[in-house]
């Protein structure tokens, strides 16, 4: 349909901001695959992506170590 469902805020010195999927699409892995292209994207582009994520932002963290962040 051409909707857009998962976001994220990506900075050009390789930060990861705000990600967001609109309530009903989550739990489908659409947020993996923002995180994954945004990731390819910093490397391609020879940058460190990094993310800061507030300590109890639970879901977040695991989130992005699930996807090998550390």
């Amino acid at each position: 349909t051409g909707q857009l469902v998962a976001w994220c805020v990506h900075y050009r010195c390789g930060a990861q901001g705000a990600l967001r999927t609109e309530p009903e699409y989550t739990g489908r892995g659409y947020a993996k695959l923002v995180i994954a292209a945004l990731t390819r994207q910093c490397i391609d582009k020879g940058l460190k992506p990094y993310i800061s994520i507030v300590a109890f932002n639970e879901r977040s963290t695991k989130l992005y170590t699930g996807v090998g962040y550390r």
